[in-house]
């Protein structure tokens, strides 16, 4: 797999600023997809996005690059490729200030003054030393989730039906690449994918 990292790059493709950078996002894609069609078990045809708004700035924001669902085999991808600096730049934005109106509205329905450093948000050296603290290169589980299936022959328009979901995110290194690669693999094999996924990746501390 190395190789699509070579070839991406040799390419033009880039995907250190796919936070800000439309061409690095989509370089983000290509590589995940690629990733995605050399895995033995993955059938693309049988892969499908998830129907959901779609905000293509915050999806970029949050590194999100694929959100898909195989409804035979109830089961959901959830894909976001990371970056140390893509992450100080989310938790920047996500704690980016309030407006007048916003510190105006607080104070009337719930009697709560911002302090200025609230106000003004994190500067990035702030929002830098936090992530420090919180940032991880790699994170996988696999979690119970429902989705509504649409069929009219249901009184309701649809039924709701229990999956599992992978959640992966990672950067896009020679590093993490074998621990995406074996996450995936684990949770495409047939049959129920919790407990081998997180056995490897997300061990109950309590077990």
């Amino acid at each position: 797999m190395e190789n699509i990292i070579k070839q991406l790059k040799a390419g033009g493709g880039s995907f250190d600023k796919y936070f800000i950078d439309t061409g690095c996002y989509v370089s983000a894609q290509k590589y995940w997809l690629l990733l995605l069609r050399s895995l033995p078990h993955y059938s693309e045809g049988e892969w499908v996005p998830v129907m959901r708004p779609v905000d293509v700035k915050d999806d970029q924001i949050s590194g999100l690059v694929f959100w898909i669902r195989n409804a035979a085999d109830k089961k959901e991808i959830i894909l976001h490729t990371g970056s140390f600096e893509g992450f100080v730049h989310q938790y920047m934005v996500d704690n980016g200030g309030y407006t007048d109106e916003e510190v105006e509205q607080f104070s009337k329905d719930f009697d709560y003054h911002p302090s200025e450093a609230e106000k003004r948000g994190l500067t990035w050296d702030e929002a830098e030393k936090d992530a420090r603290l919180m940032y991880e290169e790699f994170l996988a589980w696999v979690e119970n989730a429902i989705y509504f299936h649409h069929d009219p022959s249901y009184p309701d328009g649809g039924v709701e039906v229990s999956i599992e979901r992978l959640i992966l995110t990672s950067e896009i290194s020679e590093r993490t690449e074998p621990l995406a690669i074996q996450a995936l693999e684990l949770f495409l094999r047939e049959g129920p994918a919790m407990d081998r996924v997180n056995r490897v990746f997300a061990p109950d501390p309590q077990a």
